[in-house]
């Protein structure tokens, strides 16, 4: 019997605890989420599917089997770091396992359409709780989230093929379709206020991008004509060339949203890097980013939250003042600084206590500028390019 290949990979008391230390508000798990001694794989099916599985992997930390039962645990459980963690200022790093290498180890076509019915019941969960990106619309919620879904289908759609998975596989594209689909729809109304639809091009962008690293764990020696055709469907929607095959009416969209993206959004979709030696950033789910410029609230949030005294604010406000330098060309932070200072009630205080580098920040015309901008000024600085 061979090696468990599971047993090179981040035991599942390493997932838990990266997820800790990013989001320690999730424990404890409450109450009616408590998984009662199930395993992950068998408690998926809720739209908080993701706490649970994350309550039950706390009494499953040891990989010893490597059969089929623990192939679909350890996939939930990664599923479940990964919505759990990804809108978090340090995600777990399991996005190569989500969306193709766990798939790879089902040993039959049988096993690997079971792995995928447990993909099927994690796109139903709830992202609420773990981020702060969602944009609200006619047709529910969007965010990236739904970009990390379809980067697990499309990731795992050329191995059913391959497998010979064929139900699933036409399952799998009909979700895709139908996700592309609806974010094109919500692209098209007209009744998106300016900032609304700045928030759905970052999301659009960042979606067409998932899908395009989901086509890169297809399997590299079988490219079938149903492969071919999908990659031309689904790729580089964000590149303003449809493929033979494409909607026009998904590829134009998406198109669309990437222009905007581009002219407007791009400097803000980093991973902001600098906030993640912030530790007090990660104490409430209440300091989740939202998406920025827009973050004016946020900083009001920071401001004034009992959660923080106000050597961590002094600390907070700081970092953010640092973070400015971090990016070229991104407002957010600025922004962040802003809606701190208008909300503190004594800003004076705060500002006195600030090292002496950041008051020199601060001070520079370029930062001073989007800080003291008002609300129309920042979205007068928006998609230059479709004015």
């Amino acid at each position: 019997m061979g090696v468990n290949p599971l047993l090179k990979m981040p035991a599942p008391r390493i997932l838990l605890r990266q997820v800790k230390d990013t989001a320690p508000w999730l424990w404890p798990v409450p109450v009616e989420l408590r998984a009662g001694g199930l395993r992950p794989a068998q408690v998926v099916d809720h739209p908080l599917g993701w706490w649970r599985v994350l309550d039950a992997a706390a009494d499953w930390r040891r990989l010893t089997r490597g059969d089929g039962t623990e192939l679909a645990d350890y996939l939930a459980l990664c599923l479940a770091c990964h919505h759990a963690s990804v809108a978090t200022p340090v995600p777990t790093d399991v996005d190569s396992k989500i969306r193709g290498h766990l798939w790879r180890l089902a040993s039959t076509p049988k096993q690997l359409d079971g792995l995928y019915q447990l993909l099927i019941h994690s796109l139903q969960w709830d992202a609420g709780p773990c981020s702060r990106r969602i944009l609200a619309t006619v047709e529910g919620p969007i965010s990236g989230h739904d970009g990390e879904r379809l980067a697990c289908l499309a990731g795992v759609y050329g191995l059913l093929l391959q497998r010979d998975c064929a139900a699933s596989a036409q399952d799998a594209a009909a979700r895709i379709d139908a996700e592309l689909a609806r974010s094109a729809r919500l692209w098209r109304r007209d009744d998106w206020s300016l900032r609304d639809r700045c928030r759905l091009s970052a999301i659009l962008a960042h979606n067409a991008g998932d899908v395009d690293q989901g086509l890169g764990y297809w399997p590299k020696q079988v490219v079938s004509p149903m492969m071919q055709t999908a990659r031309q469907r689904w790729g580089k929607l964000a590149k303003a060339a449809a493929g033979p095959g494409s909607d026009p009416q998904v590829a134009s969209a998406f198109a669309e949203a990437a222009a905007w993206y581009r002219g407007g959004m791009a400097a803000e979709g980093h991973r902001n890097y600098p906030l993640r030696a912030i530790p007090a950033l990660r104490r409430h789910a209440d300091f989740l980013l939202p998406m920025a410029p827009f973050l004016e609230e946020w900083g009001g949030i920071l401001a004034t939250h009992p959660c923080l005294n106000d050597e961590e604010r002094v600390e907070i406000l700081g970092g953010i003042i640092q973070a400015t330098r971090a990016v070229a060309k991104q407002r957010g932070y600025q922004r962040a600084i802003r809606g701190f200072l208008d909300a503190h009630p004594h800003p004076t205080w705060i500002l006195d206590r600030l090292p002496v580098a950041c008051a020199n920040i601060l001070a520079e015309p370029e930062v001073a500028d989007l800080v003291n901008a008002s609300p129309q000024e920042l979205e007068d600085q928006l998609c230059p390019v479709l004015r």
